[in-house]
């Protein structure tokens, strides 16, 4: 990271923290320092910050709560049932992983008419089948009318660039879905550095 973003982030964090203490910039500092970056403060857990923060649990926990909050106010925008393109599901997946420092699998469906209706949690921990509960995915699905569905996943602290147990992961899930005739038509995966579309099966 280079020194002006490095600056950003920490003048973004020491105004988030000058409420709760008078050493927001010392604060900042120290936090940034820690964990490198202003992403990565965001996902890590209470008892990371805890520790990085000298034992300092209230201002961990306030950190969190600003990370759930911005993350809601973003995912609150989008309104369901309703056609988004690529890039507004983009947006919102980065809303809805947010923050998040366990890796997390969601599914979305979508109706005949291109609309998305529902978003459903699939699985936690490594994105792979053992970890996935295909009969539930299915049955969600099928309960949801969906005719089409979006998978997606996150990389708390890496990049959204598949890995190859993503995407053997992703062809054993279009598969799956295919089984009983609804198309997974594309995987998005979110790290710090954005998100990532995997929809080419060939």
């Amino acid at each position: 990271m280079n020194s002006e973003v490095k600056e950003k982030d920490i003048e973004v964090l020491e105004k988030l923290l000058s409420p709760v203490t008078k050493n927001s910039a010392e604060t900042a500092q120290k936090l940034i320092l820690k964990f490198s970056c202003l992403a990565n403060v965001c996902c890590a857990d209470v008892d990371r910050l805890t520790e990085a923060l000298s034992g300092d649990r209230k201002i961990a926990n306030y950190i969190r709560l600003s990370v759930a909050l911005t993350a809601r106010a973003v995912t609150d925008s989008y309104k369901f049932p309703k056609v988004y393109t690529r890039e507004q599901i983009g947006e919102y997946l980065k809303g809805l992983f947010f923050g998040m420092d366990k890796e997390t699998l969601y599914f979305i469906s979508i109706d005949k008419a291109g609309r998305l209706t529902h978003v459903d949690v699939g699985g936690e921990g490594s994105v792979n089948i053992s970890n996935i509960l295909p009969r539930k995915l299915i049955e969600t699905a099928l309960k949801r009318g969906a005719s089409s569905v979006i998978i997606a996943h996150n990389h708390p602290l890496g990049v959204s660039a598949p890995s190859e147990e993503d995407i053997m992961a992703t062809i054993s899930l279009k598969q799956l879905f295919a089984s009983s005739q609804i198309d997974l038509v594309s995987h998005y995966i979110v790290g710090l550095d954005g998100y990532y579309i995997f929809d080419k099966f060939d």
